[in-house]
């Protein structure tokens, strides 16, 4: 035999060996993009089916709440209209003193309410985003 031929039969199952790792290496990194794709598809309809629902479920609220989003908006705006009257500010400033010492529980629930009965659930989505994300320190 000749020597290239014996260098030929030793050198093939190593480029063979390398040739079929690549292949399994990228038949890998195809079902991976694969996945990625498949979770940010599934992302992107959750999200637009929660924001579709959120949507419906405002619409409905707004149509049916009458007086509770009523009332709800004008003692929202009371303090506003207060602010013009000098008598009253220190009693708006002590209000939202005492707020601002409501267990935070307390002042999410009231944000919520508010969100629910003035219907503005499409909105809450992004607000939770950014509050999450100054909470965790990511920008």
């Amino acid at each position: 035999m000749a020597i290239a031929t014996i260098l030929g039969l030793l050198v093939k199952p190593v480029t063979d060996y390398f040739t079929t790792r690549q292949e399994i290496k990228a038949k890998r990194a195809e079902r991976l993009d694969r996945i990625d794709e498949a979770r940010t598809t599934a992302s992107i309809q959750r999200i637009s089916e929660g924001d579709r629902a959120a949507s419906d479920l405002d619409e409905y609220f707004v149509r049916t709440n009458g007086w509770k989003d009523d009332i709800s908006f004008y003692l929202f705006l009371m303090p506003a209209l207060l602010a013009f009257h000098p008598e009253a500010v220190p009693h708006v400033n002590a209000g939202f003193a005492a707020l601002t010492e409501m267990p935070e529980w307390y002042q999410v629930t009231l944000g919520l309410m508010l969100i629910a009965v003035w219907g503005y659930r499409r909105m809450l989505r992004p607000l939770l985003e950014v509050v999450l994300k100054k909470k965790l320190g990511v920008s």
